[in-house]
């Protein structure tokens, strides 16, 4: 496992809108205001009620909007699967 560089880590949620459907823009203000707010770094997935329970479709949507939205900071995703091995 590789580590992290030092800092803090925003955990982003997963935002829905009233369709409840993953909300793109909310998503996008929220790592905004994680860069801005000056984070060193953004952790997506990180909510063990998010990864246990979202479709594949929305974890691969939900990394790939972290990884362009990130701009310059570093990303860490949580992986997770059912299984011993």
């Amino acid at each position: 496992m590789v580590a992290l560089p030092p800092g803090v880590h925003c955990v982003n949620f997963a935002l829905w809108d009233g369709a409840e459907r993953l909300d793109r823009s909310a998503m996008r203000a929220q790592a905004a205001w994680a860069r801005a707010s000056g984070a060193d770094g953004l952790v997506t997935l990180g909510l063990a009620t998010e990864v246990g329970k979202l479709a594949l479709a929305e974890k691969l949507d939900l990394i790939a909007w972290t990884a362009e939205d990130a701009g310059p900071l570093p990303f860490a995703v949580t992986v997770a699967a059912n299984g011993v091995a």
